[in-house]
C-alpha cells in the first residue's frame, strides 16, 4: 500500500485540461479518418479541417469528455489501491468483450433499431472510462513511486503501451463498428435524401455545415459530396 501524497502540484487542473484538449483533437481526427476509410471514401479525409472535425465529431467529443472526467475521478479516488494484477486481467477481459460485441453488432442492432446509437454511446463511455481510469491511475502511481524512490518501470512501460491503444484503437474500433451501418445496412440507420436535379434517392450519411455526404440507394459503393441546397427533401426511413 502506498502512502498518500499530495499531488496538487504534480497533477493539477492545467495538466488535465491539456490532456483533454489533445485527446479531443486526436479522437476527432482519428475517428473521422478511420470511419471514412472503412466506408471506402478515403478521399473525404483530405477535406478534414478543424471546423469539420468539430462539426462531425461533436457527439464523440461530449462522451469523450465524460469519459475523461469519470476516469480521472476514479483514478484520483482509487490510485492508492495496489491491484496491478487485476488491472492487467481487466484490460484483457475488456479487449475480449469489445471484440465479441463488435462481432455480433449487426445482429444486436437489427433488434434494437433506433436504440443502437444509444447502445454504442453507452459501450463507448464505459470502455473509454475504464481505459482513462487505467491511464490516469498509472500516471499517478508513477509520480508517487518517483517521489518515494520506488521501482516504477513496469507501470511506465504499461503506460506507454496503453497511451497509443487509448488514442488510436478506441476511435478505430468505434469507427469500424459505425461503418457497418453504412456498408451493410444503410437503410436501417440513415434517412433518404431526394435530389433536386433528377429526383434520385440517396442515403444521407453525414452533414457538415452546408455540405453532405450521400450514398446511392442502388450501389452502396457510390458516394457523392454535395451541397445541402441540392437536396429537395429528406425522408425519414
Amino acid at each position: 500500500m502506498f502512502d498518500k501524497i499530495s499531488l496538487n502540484k504534480e497533477f493539477n487542473i492545467l495538466e488535465l485540461i491539456t490532456s483533454i484538449s489533445i485527446i479531443f483533437i486526436m479522437y476527432g481526427f482519428f475517428y473521422q479518418y478511420f470511419f471514412f476509410s472503412a466506408v471506402g471514401v478515403e478521399w473525404m479525409s483530405n477535406l478534414l479541417t478543424p471546423n469539420l472535425i468539430l462539426l462531425t465529431s461533436f457527439k464523440i467529443f461530449i462522451v469523450s469528455l465524460l469519459s475523461v472526467l469519470a476516469g480521472y475521478g476514479l483514478a484520483m479516488k482509487y490510485y492508492l489501491l495496489n491491484n496491478d494484477r487485476r488491472m492487467v486481467v481487466g484490460f484483457v477481459l475488456f479487449c475480449v468483450i469489445i471484440g465479441v460485441i463488435s462481432q455480433y453488432f449487426l445482429q444486436v442492432s437489427s433488434y434494437l433499431h433506433e436504440a443502437t446509437d444509444g447502445l454504442l454511446l453507452i459501450l463507448y463511455v464505459l470502455a473509454s472510462t475504464y481505459l482513462f481510469y487505467l491511464f490516469f491511475k498509472l500516471v499517478l502511481r508513477i509520480k508517487i513511486a518517483k517521489k518515494q524512490g520506488n521501482r516504477y518501470m513496469p507501470a511506465l512501460i504499461f503506460t506507454f503501451l496503453l497511451a497509443p491503444f487509448l488514442l488510436v484503437f478506441v476511435p478505430w474500433k468505434i469507427a469500424q463498428t459505425e461503418s457497418l451501418k453504412v456498408t451493410v445496412a444503410p437503410g436501417q440507420f440513415y434517412n433518404t435524401a431526394v435530389l433536386n436535379k433528377d429526383k434520385s434517392k440517396w442515403f444521407l450519411i453525414s452533414v457538415a455545415g452546408d455540405k453532405a455526404l450521400i450514398q446511392s440507394h442502388q450501389d452502396k459503393k457510390v458516394f457523392k459530396y454535395i451541397e445541402i441546397k441540392d437536396i429537395e427533401e429528406i425522408r425519414v426511413n
